[in-house]
């Protein structure tokens, strides 16, 4: 899937507050009539589960309340891979084991 098919938006209620913010999150994994997973960057260091509720997709954590529309095409998940600059310099480092456990390096 495209990078565009897997962005979409969501609507963040902190706890306590009437006004949502919206924020752009990218769709990680999606099953359709279930949940979705997304990641977003301003709100949370880890990916946030939503579950399915008849007409959105909805989670509550801590007291804030995060909905998200996403049209699901099929079922996916979706994996991240870092493009490295220069490669070619960087060696794998190999350890091996002492009869103790230990590493040596």
């Amino acid at each position: 899937m495209e990078e565009s098919e897997l962005k979409t938006t969501i609507d963040y209620v902190p706890a306590g507050k009437k006004k949502a913010k919206q924020y752009d999150a990218l769709v990680v994994e999606a099953f359709k009539d279930k949940h979705i997973t997304v990641e977003v960057a301003d709100v949370s260091s880890f990916p946030i589960k939503l579950i399915w509720d008849k007409s959105l997709y909805s989670a509550i954590t801590f007291g804030n309340k995060i909905t998200c529309e996403y049209t699901i095409i099929r079922d996916f998940t979706a994996t991240k891979r870092e493009v490295r600059g220069n490669t070619t310099q960087m060696k794998s480092e190999v350890v091996s084991r002492r009869t103790s456990g230990r590493p040596i390096k």
